[in-house]
């Protein structure tokens, strides 16, 4: 008895390895899409014209693009060091998405998270990562070259690599991006982990990403970029392509 309670006090004494910090929690649920509670002003709305909208509602934020060629709703944060994945690992999660479209083909419905050397979206944005969800499809990439409206997950060459490329049945219920610097030196390790309702859960997909902290424009903090885009030519009045979600986290882990 003696001898296990001196290995449980020898236990407890033991160092632990660090957790990973919660830094951003947005559960959209004041009403407000431009923050939380917590961390009030923190999105900015994008490009809000006609009738797109972003808005809250029952604890979701709705990303609404609807009519016209090309058009989206988005959200953007400042440059923000708690988004820097060159001196931690940084976890973006998202939870209970719903992706909807009408009179839109699959292809050209189009959801992105990107986190940008910029506040500008991701295709105006010289450096950036990004992670675009259509129907059955998900595509992750990276750029460290401005290349004006080309989105880096459709780049090829060295302006910019696109590194995941992953089709499953089913559509996506939430997922969770992480970039981490700390696993290989020169390198970002980046972990995709998908959520389906199809025959795989989960997906996971992990990929290396030459992106160095001298290729980043603003050497250090990051700004996250969300939106929902009607990515087609045409203009029909009553299509849109539509993304809601429950809960935004951020963590770090420094290791």
């Amino acid at each position: 008895m003696k001898l296990a309670f001196t290995l449980a006090l020898a236990l407890l004494a033991l160092p632990t390895a660090a957790s990973a910090a919660l830094v951003i929690d947005d559960r959209f649920d004041d009403g407000d899409p431009t923050g939380s509670v917590d961390n009030p002003g923190f999105w900015k709305l994008q490009a809000i014209t006609g009738d797109n909208g972003v808005f809250e509602n029952g604890g979701f934020l709705t990303l609404f693009a609807t009519k016209n060629p090309y058009t989206f709703a988005g959200i953007n944060s400042v440059l923000d060091d708690r988004l820097n994945f060159f001196a931690n690992a940084v976890t973006i999660s998202v939870e209970e998405l719903t992706l909807d479209h009408k009179d839109v083909p699959d292809s050209e419905a189009v959801f992105r998270l990107s986190i940008n050397s910029t506040e500008l979206r991701q295709n105006m944005s010289p450096q950036s990562v990004s992670i675009r969800l259509v129907p059955g499809l998900a595509l992750f990439g990276y750029k460290t070259n401005h290349v004006e409206k080309v989105a880096a997950e459709d780049l090829t060459g060295t302006a910019k690599g696109s590194v995941i490329f992953e089709r499953f049945d089913g559509r996506v219920t939430g997922f969770s991006l992480t970039l981490d610097p700390n696993v290989e030196a020169g390198a970002i390790i980046a972990t995709l982990v998908l959520r389906t309702n199809g025959t795989r859960p989960f997906v996971t997909r992990t990929a290396k990403i030459n992106l160095n902290l001298a290729d980043w424009s603003s050497g250090g903090p990051s700004a996250l970029v969300m939106e929902s885009r009607r990515n087609t030519s045409g203009t029909a009045d009553d299509s849109y392509m539509s993304a809601s979600l429950g809960r935004l986290t951020v963590t770090n882990d420094k290791h």
